[in-house]
């Protein structure tokens, strides 16, 4: 039984869209409807749309499985996204040179300054308890299979060589890197790299 004064949520693993697929799962049985959030898994892209009260997503995989999966990867914070406080999936990126670095986190809000408290409290919370031991193994493999991934496209190929040359760095040697990056050295960095008096937001508006 469904109780409306509760946040009600409907996960399924499938392919809701195409027929064709031996995984297809038609929605409509489960009276989508009557649901707050369905979650969808199955399809290891981001896509997300509203229909009345309802919001259905595919969050996507957290890593790529294969040199087919590109684009951003991540999870969805059904919180943050029911409350308007996010409509895009966040993008990162990062600089770097032996003097100077920046990393850039950008998306869509509708309340830029709420989500940026709530980022913090989430970089402070993750500097006073550390990471989880899957959550940091996990990352570690997805920055290893995005780096390999680099190897599949000429121009990412040229891009990289010719900006880590520019640095002093060989290229290879980010591959044995990775596998020596531990906890406490992440720690340390999270500690370094997010000090808010160096950290700063910037709001584009319509």
């Amino acid at each position: 039984n469904i109780d409306k004064k509760d946040f009600n949520i409907l996960m399924l693993h499938g392919n809701i869209n195409n027929k064709n697929d031996r995984d297809f799962v038609d929605i409509n049985v489960y009276n989508p409807s009557s649901f707050d959030y369905i979650a969808l898994g199955h399809i290891h892209s981001y896509d997300i749309f509203k229909s009345g009260e309802t919001t259905t997503a595919y969050s996507g995989s957290l890593f790529s499985n294969g040199f087919d999966e590109t684009g951003d990867k991540g999870y969805i914070d059904v919180e943050l996204y029911d409350k308007g406080n996010i409509s895009s999936m966040p993008s990162m990126d990062y600089e770097f040179s032996r003097g100077y670095a920046h990393i850039l986190i950008s998306g869509q809000s509708n309340a830029p300054e709420e989500l940026y408290q709530r980022f913090k409290e989430e970089i402070d919370d993750v500097k006073k308890n550390g990471f989880k031991e899957e959550d940091f193994n996990r990352t570690r493999k997805m920055l290893y299979g995005d780096y390999i991934k680099e190897y599949n496209d000429v121009t990412d190929i040229a891009r990289m060589f010719l900006a880590d040359y520019f640095k002093g760095i060989n290229s290879f040697d980010y591959i044995e890197q990775i596998n020596t990056i531990n906890k406490e050295y992440v720690q340390q960095i999270l500690k370094e790299v997010f000090d808010e008096n160096k950290m700063v937001l910037s709001i584009v508006k319509n």
